[in-house]
């Protein structure tokens, strides 16, 4: 029997999953659906006012130029991962209240309730009036802000990360905060923390056209190899960087976020062709800003490559992180680590061609 506690869990989320409903009934539904690591997602928006958060998924959806349809990922798939979207204030209804007491919780913006053990999963942000559930035993998830104005900046290129990250718990795949490019289905893993020049690497590597999955947030699975797969077609550079490094990606920009303004990008429209579902990883890079006339490699320790993987994606996506810091070190410890000491931006793609050659040379 479930305690007292759990069973109020329950209830809550089951009110939301009816509220989603009413909200749908007045105001529409649409639906999203593909997959991700060849695992079907569906995507229930109720209403409009949060579908904006479909086009960092846009990739995933029917080919805009050619038409043509990917195979429709939930036939015969029981229990998808299904995201219940719903606003608060445009809805003109309110919501269920939770069972636990908001006023307690710190109205620090960046601080958020958070419950990771049982059945129900839930990350609250009462500052952002931003709420993610998540049903363990049905895959059901429901993502709920109350004020569209409110919705955190880092939602609008990565949404719905912390759902994702629970869910990909649960199938042995783990999310990394976390950049991977690449060649011929061939990539390298870019990780360290923010500033640490993953973006701006991911960026030069697509403009020596290179083969994309994420310069920031990426599903990582290691069974039966390691593998990289895309969940968003987004990236993102600082201003400055973009200015002086990229200046033809300026008529890219689709809008700017965040308290550092940073430019964000939708690569579906400007290099689809460059976007890959996934990669095989053959070696992790941890990139360091130098003085150096030419970006080079070297190679690393595997604590340094650590150091550089696991603090940031536990404290941005602490979902399960026992779970996580293990599968962690065991990608760490089963794939060669360089350091990819980074020169000019325009060289960095030149070091990444000439680690993968290497490292494809290594394993022949």
């Amino acid at each position: 029997m479930p305690n007292a506690r759990d069973q109020g869990l329950v209830d809550f989320f089951e009110s939301m999953l009816e509220y989603h409903d009413r909200c749908a009934q007045d105001l529409g539904e649409s639906r999203l659906d593909f997959c991700i690591a060849g695992k079907p997602v569906r995507i229930r928006f109720a209403g409009n006012s949060l579908q904006h958060l479909a086009r960092p998924l846009a990739h995933r959806t029917p080919d805009a130029t050619t038409g043509e349809e990917h195979p429709a990922p939930l036939e015969n798939h029981p229990a998808p991962l299904e995201i219940f979207v719903c606003g608060g204030a445009s809805t003109g209804m309110q919501a269920p209240l939770p069972p636990w007491q908001v006023e307690a919780v710190s109205q620090d913006q960046m601080h958020s309730w958070r419950l990771e053990n049982g059945d129900i999963l839930v990350n609250h942000m009462p500052a952002y009036s931003f709420l993610c559930l998540f049903d363990c035993r049905t895959q059901r998830a429901v993502y709920w802000v109350d004020d569209v104005a409110q919705l955190p900046f880092w939602e609008i290129a990565a949404p719905f990360l912390v759902i994702f990250s629970w869910w990909a718990a649960g199938f042995g795949g783990q999310i990394a905060h976390a950049a991977a490019v690449g060649r011929s289905g061939s990539g390298l893993l870019l990780v360290g923390r923010g500033g640490s020049g993953k973006s701006t690497t991911a960026a030069a590597c697509i403009d020596a056209g290179m083969e994309y999955v994420s310069d920031d947030y990426v599903l990582l699975t290691s069974d039966p190899d390691p593998t990289a797969h895309c969940l968003y077609s987004s990236a993102k550079l600082h201003m400055h960087v973009l200015h002086q490094h990229f200046p033809r990606w300026q008529e890219r920009v689709s809008q700017q976020v965040g308290p550092d303004a940073k430019a964000v990008f939708f690569l579906q429209r400007s290099c689809p062709t460059q976007l890959r579902d996934a990669l095989k990883i053959c070696g992790i890079a941890r990139p360091t800003i130098t003085q150096r006339n030419e970006s080079t490699w070297v190679t690393a320790s595997k604590s340094e490559i650590l150091l550089g993987l696991g603090p940031s994606t536990v404290f941005q996506l602490p979902a399960r992180r026992q779970h996580g810091l293990s599968f962690l070190a065991g990608l760490v410890r089963q794939l060669p680590s360089y350091r990819l000491e980074l020169g000019p931006v325009h060289t960095a793609a030149v070091a990444i061609d000439d680690l993968l050659v290497h490292e494809a040379r290594r394993a022949a």
